[in-house]
């Protein structure tokens, strides 16, 4: 899985095999457990398994300390009580599933858009309104975008960035059309914000980008984090000298210019905002679910 979908192995030193072996369960664990829920027929998920009841290295999201592993928050985010799911599918429809599995009825504000990006272009959003939606306690509803507003979305690549000659340069412009569709709640933010990419991060070319991250101490021990990036990272991991610190999410992607709010729990450390890094993947090569046709039928 990690050479499938993030970087050779080959060479790989015994720490970064444990964190992008972490990293990678949690993903995939995270892309079964959406697969089922945006399924009408999806009624649940188990996994193998939670927590250790000895200590030892295996496969657990919960070891035998409690220290929450890196595989852990994907996971967590997968099963949330309030959860949107967006897809691409193989026919190019757009689908928005969002679902309420609590006891009280929710107004809910959301705004679709398309993330893009391109070598010497920088990141860049568009977004468009959906009339406010009732979404009733223990129901689940669905949007399918329409050719109109699939193509209204994607058009904005921004011509400030492109001269004619990139323009009319056919490789630039596949390379310039990398990107993806996203949803985020605008007046509930227990909804985190969803996209539409994969975690088959090795076929794509992410731009260098720089995190920005303000802390505030609140309390005896908890600290407050807003982090920012003016362009798109897939996935950030938060460092912390202790393992055993509680987060209330690690290992997610930004947005360009979007803020997210993670609070530590348990410690003054601030902890260190790390992007993680993806090989792109060069030449053909046989993997075992290595592009996007057979994705979705892998899961």
């Amino acid at each position: 899985m990690i050479e499938n979908h993030a970087r050779e192995v080959q060479g790989i030193t015994p720490e970064d095999y444990l964190f992008y072996g972490a990293l990678m369960q949690g993903y995939i664990y995270q892309e079964m457990a959406e697969a089922v829920r945006f399924r009408p027929y999806g009624s649940g998920m188990l996994i193998w398994m939670y927590n250790d009841c000895w200590p030892e290295t295996g496969w657990t999201v919960i070891d035998y300390y409690l220290t929450r592993k890196l595989d852990y928050y994907p996971l967590r985010r997968a099963f949330a009580p309030h959860k949107m799911i967006i897809r691409e599918k193989e026919n190019g429809k757009v689908v928005l599933k969002v679902m309420n599995e609590t006891q009280e009825a929710q107004n809910l504000q959301l705004e679709v858009g398309f993330c893009g990006w391109g070598e010497q272009i920088p990141s860049w959003t568009r977004t468009k309104r959906i009339p406010e939606i009732v979404l009733m306690r223990h129901s689940a509803w669905e949007y399918e975008m329409t050719q109109d507003e699939k193509s209204m979305l994607r058009e904005s690549r921004s011509e400030r960035y492109v001269s004619e000659e990139q323009e009319a340069d056919t490789e630039y412009g596949r390379r310039a059309e990398c990107g993806f569709w996203f949803v985020r709640c605008l007046n509930h933010p227990e909804y985190e914000t969803a996209i539409s990419m994969r975690a088959l991060f090795r076929q794509e070319k992410f731009p260098d980008a720089e995190i920005s991250v303000s802390s505030e101490i609140v309390g005896k021990d908890s600290i407050r984090l807003i982090l920012t990036s003016r362009e798109f990272i897939p996935s950030v991991v938060l460092r912390c000298q202790d393992d055993r610190t509680h987060l209330s999410d690690n290992a997610f992607f930004l947005l360009p210019g979007e803020e997210k709010e993670v609070w530590v729990y348990g410690t003054r450390e601030v902890p260190e905002a790390v992007p993680v890094q993806f090989q792109n993947e060069k030449g053909e090569k046989k993997r075992s679910c290595a592009n996007k046709e057979n994705f979705e039928d892998f899961w």
